[in-house]
Order: structure tokens, then C-alpha cells, then sequence
């Protein structure tokens, strides 16, 4: 039996996440099945998707328990892919702990984990002290984890702020993306990073 491919999008709210998700889904083959969690996102209905919406309610805590008991019903089908999105103040380790169960090891394969960054919003990122410290732990709860990053396009960051970013995450080797010539990260990317 093949394994679903699971992909957390984290980061913090804004549009960021919504707006990848929505190219993930815009590419997909005509019919293809997907199951889908949203946790602050509002994206419109689809053909051949199954959803979940988990807003008001942090997915990787007050939320977990029901992710854990709507699960079943969201894989019956053997959707191609299944995408979580987390809330800003959401844990992707906490996630990633209940998808790497054993019940659910022959079902779905590890999940691979973006970070979307906001334009502009670098601060928290950069361990800057001067902002607040929960943006700071958030910030590393999204980047720890995290085999992708993406900025949203035309986001103005230079390289030298990309790269200081993607050293603070566990993965120094994560894929970043961003820019006109590149401006989303594509699934397949993901497949490569995913552990």
C-alpha cells in the first residue's frame, strides 16, 4: 500500500500560507483526491477535497484530539495528499509526533514542513530582542523543523537576512525560495526534503 504524503505549512497568520496552499491545490490533476486541515486559513471549497476546519482552536494542543479522532474519516478515501496548516502559535513537532505514530506509519509518510515568512516580517525570525518573546518562540517553533522556506514573492528580504534565517533553523540545508524567477515552493521540492 502506497503512503499518503503529509506537508505541515506553518508560519505566522497573514496570507502567506493560505496563498501556497492555494497553488499547491490550483496544480493539482484534475480530480485528484486531497485532504486538507486549515487552522486559520479560509480558502474556498474544491472539487475532490476533503476538508477539516480547525480554526479557533490551536491544531497541535486543544485541537489534537479531535485532528486525532477526524483522521480516519479524512484518509478513508486514500486522498493523494494531506496538507495541515498550522496557527501561528501552532507546534509542528506536536503534529509531527501524532503523524509518526505507529498506528498511522502505514498510512502516511513522514511529513515534510514548510515555514512561510511573511514579507517584512523578519524581526521574530532573527531572534530580534527588541520584539516580543513569544514572536520569538514562535518563530523558532516554525523554522525548527522546517526542510523548506518560502517567502512570499517579492518580498524585498536580502540574502544575507534568507541565509541568517535559514541558520537558525535544525536544518541548515533547507530549501529556500523566493523571487521572481522561483516563487513557490513546488511539492516535489518537498518530497526531497521530507526526513
Amino acid at each position: 500500500m502506497d503512503t499518503i504524503p503529509v506537508t505541515l505549512v506553518t508560519g505566522f497568520a497573514g496570507p502567506g500560507k493560505a496563498l501556497l496552499i492555494d497553488h499547491w491545490l490550483q496544480g493539482r490533476a484534475p480530480g485528484e483526491r486531497w485532504a486538507l486541515v486549515l487552522n486559520e486559513s479560509m480558502l474556498p471549497a474544491r472539487p475532490a477535497l476533503q476538508r477539516l476546519d480547525l480554526r479557533g482552536a490551536c491544531v497541535c494542543c486543544a485541537a489534537l484530539p479531535v485532528l486525532r479522532a477526524r483522521l480516519p474519516a479524512l484518509l478513508r478515501d486514500r486522498p493523494r495528499r494531506l496538507v495541515i496548516e498550522l496557527g501561528e502559535t501552532g507546534d509542528p513537532a506536536a503534529v509531527e509526533a501524532l503523524l509518526r505514530a505507529p498506528d498511522w506509519r502505514p498510512w502516511l509518510r513522514p511529513p515534510g514542513v514548510v515555514a512561510v515568512i511573511r514579507a517584512g516580517r523578519y524581526g521574530p525570525y532573527l531572534g530580534d530582542p527588541a520584539g516580543a518573546p513569544s514572536g520569538r518562540l514562535y518563530a523558532s517553533l516554525h523554522l525548527r523543523p522546517a526542510g523548506a522556506v518560502q517567502w512570499q514573492p517579492a518580498d524585498g528580504a536580502s540574502d544575507e537576512v534568507r541565509q541568517r534565517i535559514r541558520s537558525r533553523a535544525d536544518r541548515p540545508d533547507a530549501l529556500l525560495v523566493s523571487g521572481p524567477d522561483r516563487p513557490w515552493i513546488e511539492l516535489a521540492d518537498l518530497e526531497r526534503t521530507a526526513d
